[in-house]
């Protein structure tokens, strides 16, 4: 079993990953995730047989220092852990550009965005480096999707995902997801607010 802390505040969603290496596909293992006070916020087993093994999202319930246990169920070998944690995005004068990277282990990236109804939102994301293709999606308060995309309509952009002047509809928090088609490697995600 290894134990991993991270610093959590309430509301914030999260997911965890990991990515067993080649010469451990044999490796599975369960997630336990405990909060603040030690008590058990969730347990995950996700037997499986691929070389990455995710929990849903999940939302934490207070702030303060979280505890993943990852604890082999069956197996051995090496893995790779990354945590996925919301962020909020700032805009300033109509505008933000927010850097990242994707990898295997690492497969998605969120920001929480405060958005009014009436405003128009694009959201591009450009490739920095490596071999990544890019998906793009913004999530409604509720949890559905608004719009996803995988390659922008414009065919300047190449593979980059663009969703260029969704109307927002009703006044709340909005989630934006950086993902990997295919591919890794580092970003920039410009939103555009008008």
């Amino acid at each position: 079993m290894h134990r991993w802390g991270f610093d959590g505040r309430a509301g914030q969603v999260v997911r965890i990953t990991t990515f067993a290496e080649e010469e451990s596909k044999s490796l599975l293992v369960a997630f336990r995730i405990l909060n603040p006070d030690g008590s058990e916020l969730a347990y995950f087993d996700l037997a499986n047989d691929s070389l990455v093994q995710q929990t849903p999202e999940f939302e934490l319930p207070s702030n303060g220092q979280y505890i993943v246990q990852v604890e082999r169920t069956t197996g051995s070998g090496r893995y790779q852990i990354s945590l996925m944690q919301s962020m909020n995005v700032v805009v300033r004068e109509g505008r933000a550009d927010l850097p990242g990277t994707l990898s295997v282990a690492l497969p998605a990236q969120q920001w929480l965005i405060q958005l009014q109804e009436g405003q128009l939102l694009t959201a591009t994301l450009l490739t920095a480096g490596g071999s990544l293709d890019p998906m793009l999606r913004i999530i409604n308060p509720d949890g559905s999707i608004l719009a996803e995309n995988d390659d922008a309509a414009d065919q300047a952009f190449g593979f980059n995902a663009q969703l260029a002047g969704i109307p927002i509809s009703a006044t709340g928090l909005y989630r934006i997801v950086a993902a990997r088609s295919t591919g890794e490697g580092d970003f920039i995600l410009q939103v555009l607010l008008e």
